[in-house]
């Protein structure tokens, strides 16, 4: 049996045993504090190092950017104001633009009222001295293809050219034939020229043969429009046709008296060999124009007279030229 002494002693061995059990804990504790905060610590330097460098990096960022803006920051001021400037231009362009539009419409009616006026007076300046002409004597021409006319006398002027009468009969000459003189004086113009060309040649396919065609020496009876009641004006679609037929006429009879008068020539000169194309003498030639040239005055004339009873005033109907 355990004496108290000796129990006293086993609760002391056992006392002292829990008690360095205890301390052996709270080292054990205290070391291992001691560990996580020496970790932690040195995370916390690790991320003071990291956000210092971090700093320094954002402070030269900061630093270089204060320069560059310190540089632009003028320029952006020039450009602002270069920009308020340009807006105030284009404020006054649009003014003087709109002002501009105004003044560009009144000088385009300002020019098309002058076209106007011009080609008003250049049409008057044309009939004045288109008419006035009418009679004129030239005197002994040499066209510029070297043909030469005796004592020519103008007998028209027409849009084409000169219609003249001369020692050998009659003539058509065309505008660029003439001396650009003359040309100034009379005002051809060649896009009038080429449409008249047009129309006569489409004037004659019109007639056809209608000239060679047996025809009786007295004029033709003239066929009044039973549309149209005695007395009453006729309808402008009526009256253009009559005048267009005058005017056929009055080409065809001028263009045989042209051939007819070249064929006389050509026969005085060569007798009555070389006729054309070998089926006809010149002389031959000179007389069937004759007969052609006859029915076509009677053609004209009863034109004429159709296009008086038609319409009494029309210009078409002023003495015809000694040709006819």
């Amino acid at each position: 049996m355990i004496s108290n002494s000796d129990n006293s002693g086993l609760f002391s061995f056992m006392v002292g045993i829990i008690v360095l059990v205890l301390a052996a804990v709270g080292l054990s504790l205290l070391v291992d504090k001691r560990f996580n905060f020496s970790s932690s610590m040195s995370s916390l330097n690790r991320e003071i190092e990291s956000g210092a460098s971090e700093l320094e990096h954002l402070k030269v960022l900061h630093d270089h950017s204060a320069a560059e803006l310190a540089k632009v920051e003028p320029m952006a001021t020039r450009n602002a104001e270069e920009l308020s400037s340009l807006r105030q231009s284009k404020a006054a362009l649009s003014g003087k633009q709109k002002q501009l539009a105004v003044t560009s419409a009144e000088l385009t009616a300002d020019i098309e009222k002058l076209e106007q006026d011009f080609s008003s007076y250049r049409d008057t300046y044309r009939n004045k001295v288109r008419t006035e002409s009418v009679g004129r004597k030239l005197g002994d021409m040499t066209l510029k293809n070297g043909r030469e006319y005796k004592n020519a006398t103008i007998v028209e002027v027409t849009d084409v050219g000169l219609e003249i009468r001369h020692d050998a009969g009659t003539a058509r000459i065309q505008a660029p034939d003439l001396d650009p003189a003359m040309q100034d004086l009379y005002q051809w113009d060649h896009a009038e020229r080429a449409k008249r060309l047009s129309e006569e040649e489409a004037l004659r396919h019109s007639i056809g043969a209608a000239p060679g065609q047996a025809a009786t020496a007295a004029a033709p009876a003239i066929k009044r429009n039973p549309a149209v009641k005695p007395g009453a004006a006729p309808a402008g679609e009526d009256v253009a046709k009559i005048r267009e037929k005058v005017r056929a006429w009055s080409l065809k009879v001028s263009q045989l008296e042209i051939e007819r008068s070249q064929a006389s020539i050509n026969a005085s000169s060569s007798g009555r060999n070389g006729g054309p194309g070998g089926l006809e003498t010149w002389r031959e030639k000179a007389d069937r124009l004759v007969g052609e040239l006859a029915r076509a005055r009677t053609q004209l004339a009863a034109a004429r007279a159709e296009l008086s009873l038609a319409s009494p005033d029309d210009p078409l109907l002023r003495p015809p030229h000694p040709r006819y």
